[in-house]
């Protein structure tokens, strides 16, 4: 008989990297289908960009049984229920963190890639990726909050040797950071919560 079409995501799901999208309407307490991503991926970030507007960066893909990490953005668009591909990030990153500052622009930092657990950090703001300063301690699966001052505080992760207790603190003002307080204890894959 005629061989059935499927659609190309659906393999991709299979392997657990899934392209499909799906949105949740609280009042009607139901999920719909959302728009297909361009790159099925995994390990991603996801931050609100303003009103009905959200920001995917980074992630992982599997070509070949290999790990490729991806420096792709997209932007969700909730009025067209669409998807658009965004500016590509300067490093690739997988496991790494996103936290809105108070203008709006998106602050990424460290992750990981072939080279390892990564100290760099980019700054998504009007649609451009640009360069922010460099953390002291190359970190993955850390975490990541706004604080006081319109600052973020960097906590905790994977070295690449080891778990840290360090934390560093971002300044938009001068797109830097310094040292915070070190926790009592290394982790990671926790996360930070703004206290009112």
């Amino acid at each position: 008989g005629p061989k059935q079409y499927e659609a190309p995501w659906k393999e991709l799901e299979r392997l657990g990297y899934i392209a499909s999208t799906e949105v949740f309407n609280p009042k009607d307490n139901t999920f719909t289908a959302g728009p297909v991503l361009p790159t099925g991926r995994a390990m991603d970030t996801i931050s609100e960009i303003g009103k009905d507007k959200v920001l995917l960066t980074g992630g992982m893909k599997i070509v070949d049984f290999k790990q490729v990490f991806l420096k792709e953005t997209i932007v969700y668009d909730a009025k067209k229920n669409s998807v658009a591909v965004g500016p590509n990030l300067i490093t690739a990153r997988k496991q790494h963190r996103a936290a809105v500052l108070r203008d709006g622009a998106v602050l990424l930092t460290g992750g990981m890639n072939d080279s390892g657990s990564l100290k760099s950090a980019e700054i998504y703001r009007n649609g451009k990726i640009k360069k922010a300063g460099e953390m002291s301690v190359a970190r993955r699966e850390h975490c990541s909050v706004p604080i006081k001052g319109g600052k973020v505080l960097i906590a905790g992760g994977h070295t690449g040797s080891g778990y840290t207790a360090t934390t560093e603190i971002f300044d938009p003002s001068t797109n830097m950071f310094s040292p915070g307080p070190s926790m009592a204890i290394e982790r990671a894959f926790q996360t930070c919560t703004k206290l009112k």
